[in-house]
């Protein structure tokens, strides 16, 4: 008897509780759409965008919750909104709230400068300066200086930000090598390639990467700095192309010099071998000096800050129909290296050894004083938006955040 007592003690014993678990979210916008979430289950079972709202799970055991991360829109550039993946083991009976906090990335949302020396009065070429400004302080304008230095070293040279967000420079001094900077601006500079580029730009392939080694353009791979392509470029004055380059929208490539212009199909950049304007499909001729940085606009158009003491605009049409164009010319004052495009279209150009800033307006037809950023800018003075507007080349590369949408 006592047997089947106990028995039936057993079978009508109750189960222990389930655990409650729900999600939560910080640091997105309270209304519209919201990032990708993934949550995975102690089963192994993943659910894709649990709703915050009304999403509840009852199993015990081990959680991890992530999203991706988006671009929060700006005037004048976006800040890339970030939030590092939450796991919680849980145990019966547990009532707990998983809460994926998103913030912004550091080193975001602003102009970063890279100049190759500090003291203008000084022919030093030794100690370099990456440093940033913000979006607030760009659109207040009256600036005497950055919000802040991110890092130090010899010669800094260029810049790009891959999608993950790290920077990209030359280090021509002591290194003589392309280096590559943590997402938190933090830390000693890595090593990617053992040569220092004259200039160079991301493929949209977000892997590789384009470097000028004199008149040869030669192709590194990102993760271990293997030698992917070499491709030689004539130099003849007459016949030769430029070494200045940047991505089209669509993947062709454009090489500037003075005077000139030359789109550069994606297929004759897959393997080593030799450029000359015969490969091009457009070359597009125009009055200039020697030509600096340069940047793509919206609509496809090419603008470039030029040694006359100008910055010049040719139309995306004009670049891809060639022939000899008119190009606009829009004065500013003398030394002008700089040039990065904004969200909004606007023109920001920077001028060297004093870092005097200036901003062309949509629409306008001359550039304004915005304020001074530091000293120490020469010749190789660059400006970069991190991250670059979303309608840019430069924001086309595999896995670069983007705006928040419905269909998110």
């Amino acid at each position: 008897m006592f047997h089947l007592i106990a028995a039936a003690a057993f079978l009508t014993q109750a189960a222990p509780p389930s655990p409650v678990i729900q999600i939560d979210l910080a640091g997105v916008p309270k209304e519209g759409p919201r990032p990708a979430l993934e949550l995975v289950l102690p089963n192994g079972q993943k659910v894709a965008n649990p709703d915050p709202a009304t999403y509840v799970a009852n199993l015990p055991g081990k959680y991890r919750l992530s999203g991706v991360a988006f671009r929060q829109p700006g005037k004048i550039v976006d800040t890339i909104m970030e939030a590092a993946p939450v796991e919680r083991t849980v145990k019966a009976g547990e009532k707990v709230t998983l809460r994926l906090s998103y913030a912004a990335r550091p080193t975001s949302g602003m102009l970063w400068i890279a100049t190759a020396r500090i003291d203008p009065d000084a022919d030093d070429f030794s100690k370099g300066q990456l440093r940033a400004i913000s979006e607030a302080k760009l659109a207040a304008g009256g600036f005497t200086n950055g919000d802040k230095i991110i890092t130090t070293g010899p010669r800094l040279l260029g810049g790009a930000v891959d999608a993950q967000g790290n920077y990209y420079f030359g280090d021509g001094w002591n290194t003589n090598a392309l280096m590559r900077l943590s997402p938190s601006g933090q830390g000693t500079p890595s090593k990617v390639t053992g040569t220092i580029p004259n200039g160079f730009c991301l493929d949209p392939d977000g892997v590789t990467v384009w470097q000028v080694d004199g008149r040869t353009l030669v192709r590194y791979n990102l993760k271990d700095g293997s030698l992917k392509a070499k491709i030689e470029v004539t130099e003849d004055e007459e016949e030769g192309l430029g070494t200045g380059m940047l991505f089209l929208p669509g993947g062709d490539l454009l090489l500037y010099r003075r005077q000139l212009l030359a789109v550069i199909p994606a297929a004759k950049l897959k393997t080593s071998g030799k450029l000359t304007r015969a490969d091009a499909t457009a070359l597009t001729k125009f009055d200039s000096g020697a030509l600096w940085q340069a940047a793509i606009d919206k609509n496809g158009g090419f603008w470039v800050a030029d040694e006359n003491n100008m910055v010049i605009h040719v139309p995306a049409d004009a670049i891809r129909k060639g022939g000899t164009v008119n190009a606009r010319e829009y004065p500013t004052p003398e030394g002008v290296v700089a040039l990065a495009i904004d969200n909004e279209g606007g023109v920001w150009a920077m001028q060297k050894l004093y870092g005097e800033v200036y901003y062309l307006a949509p629409g306008a037809s001359a550039f304004e004083k915005k304020g001074v950023f530091g000293k120490g800018q020469d010749e190789f003075t660059r400006l970069v938006f991190h991250p670059a507007p979303e309608w840019s080349p430069l924001s086309q590369l595999p896995g670069m955040p983007k705006r928040l949408t419905p269909a998110q």
